[in-house]
């Protein structure tokens, strides 16, 4: 072989690397971007959650809203819902 064969085989190993290279790198690129989304629909799913029982365990906030229903002129809440925030 001469030294031209050798350099040809090399640029055409080293474009394959770079091809391979550029597939894993895809690869990690739209993985990463997942885990993004995910990690941000469960952060907002915890703060969701947490507002919830913040509602729910806080009794000053639930005659708040107990209040503001009624100067609203909503229907009183189910039965239940008074029971627990009496």
């Amino acid at each position: 072989m001469n030294w031209d064969a050798i350099g040809a085989v090399g640029q055409m190993l080293g474009s394959i690397a770079v091809l391979v290279a550029l597939a894993y790198l895809t690869i990690q690129v739209r993985q990463a971007k997942d885990e993004v989304r995910r990690s941000v629909a469960q952060n907002r799913g915890e703060a969701a959650r947490e507002l919830c029982m913040c509602r729910a365990t806080d009794e000053r906030l639930n005659r708040i809203y107990t209040k503001a229903r009624t100067a609203l002129g909503s229907e009183q809440s189910d039965p239940f819902i008074t029971a627990l925030v009496e």
